[in-house]
């Protein structure tokens, strides 16, 4: 049975999960819907090392990669760690999950390298503006 959950503290080692259900079982299996522009990325780099290994005349090695990617984020198996309530509403509680890679997860941790460069990026550009308006 498949529960959404939002997905924080993420690292190659393991996360911390935050969702509305609270899981029975130890061993889990998580999805993680990695940003295009990073699988496209990574992709490309990946691409570029296997032009020429014997593809087949019509292959399309980036797409490939892609696609290989997206797989590697598709059922990873999470163990876990620890389990709380981290708040309650109206709709019920909220737990605080702790959860570890059976497998390091060198994808996860690529991830976590491209989402703090894109925020540093975005930090830089945010504050342009106020630094030209201010001199």
């Amino acid at each position: 049975m498949s529960k959404p959950a939002v997905l924080t503290n993420l690292s190659g080692g393991g996360a911390r999960l935050f969702m509305r259900w609270l899981p029975d079982a130890e061993i889990l299996s998580l999805s993680i819907s990695a940003p295009d522009p990073f699988i496209e990325e990574w992709a490309m780099r990946r691409a570029g090392r296997l032009k020429g290994r014997n593809a087949p005349v019509f292959s399309d090695p980036f797409r490939e990669a892609c696609d290989q990617l997206r797989a590697g984020f598709a059922d990873v198996e999470i163990r876990l760690a620890k389990s709380s309530i981290h708040c309650q509403d109206e709709r019920g509680p909220i737990y605080a999950l702790a959860v570890s890679f059976i497998q390091p997860s060198d994808g996860c941790y690529r991830l976590v390298h491209y989402l703090e460069r894109q925020a540093l990026q975005r930090g830089v550009q945010d504050l342009a503006p106020n630094i030209a308006t201010a001199a």
